[in-house]
């Protein structure tokens, strides 16, 4: 068991690590996007948070394109 001096300074430290995670998913990332039909790059300013969740979605929309390709489940236009 810890020293109640060492037990309290390591539970601040993750109260601060934990504060500074979730600070990080509000910080404003600003990104250089190539649009298709141009070779123009459009800046694209979004949170950290949400440019995890655009990237979860895109890789969960590929494996989607895969696994009915795979089952032969193939969407007609």
């Amino acid at each position: 068991m810890l020293p109640a001096p060492v037990a309290a300074f390591k539970g601040d430290s993750q109260k601060v690590a934990s504060a500074e995670a979730k600070s990080d998913t509000n910080k404003e990332v600003c990104k250089r996007i190539t649009q298709s039909g141009t070779r123009i790059k459009k800046r694209v300013c979004m949170t950290q948070f949400a440019w995890d969740q655009l990237a979860r979605q895109s890789e969960e929309m590929g494996r989607d394109i895969v696994n009915k390709g795979q089952r032969g489940n193939i969407p007609e236009y």
